[in-house]
């Protein structure tokens, strides 16, 4: 079915260089790249609460999210004994055993509490294995909350090492602890 929609004679566009590539090379078809926006009048910096919350967003039964690695490098920060606490905003509450650190599972959040949430995290962690484009970073950087994040595909079209955001590989760990840690 995908090979008759994309050998149609329209226009195509995608969301990020990494999904226009991905056309041209499977399809054969030169895609336009519309990146997405942010609403600034919706996401936008607030007033932090400063008791160090990391943030968390997605679907926790979503195994490309990385979220078994994010709990690894969460775990390495407090076993350098560092405090903390993690809010976790997701479609459905993983079943996690006991972990050395607070957490607060935020289910079924309207986008309005989504929102709240970035603007009162002291940083943002986001952990997938690829993506077409990925709103939560920038999310997260509309509402002046740092990003640590993984070069999982198309945020690489936004997001600038050093810059902007703290980038790891995707599942290193360890690189994810140690740029939580130098936050």
């Amino acid at each position: 079915y995908l090979e008759s929609c994309y050998h149609q004679p329209c226009y195509l566009a995608s969301v990020s260089p990494i999904v226009s590539k991905i056309i041209e090379t499977r399809y054969g078809r030169k895609a336009t790249v519309l990146s997405n926006g942010i609403d600034t009048d919706f996401y936008y910096p607030g007033k932090k609460n400063n008791d160090s919350t990391i943030l968390l967003v997605g679907n926790p039964f979503l195994d490309f999210k990385g979220f078994d690695v994010a709990i690894r490098a969460l775990c390495m920060v407090k076993a350098a004994g560092y405090d903390f606490k993690v809010t976790w905003v997701c479609q459905t509450k993983p079943s996690i055993d006991e972990l050395p650190f607070p957490i607060e599972y935020i289910v079924g959040a309207p986008q309005a509490q989504l929102a709240e949430a970035y603007r009162i995290s002291d940083v943002f962690m986001f952990t997938s294995w690829y993506e077409g484009f990925g709103m939560p970073p920038l999310e997260a950087m509309a509402s002046g909350v740092p990003v640590v994040t993984t070069a999982c595909g198309g945020i690489q079209s936004y997001v600038r090492p050093g810059f902007n955001a703290l980038v790891a590989e995707p599942g290193d760990a360890n690189a994810l602890a140690s740029s939580l840690l130098y936050l």
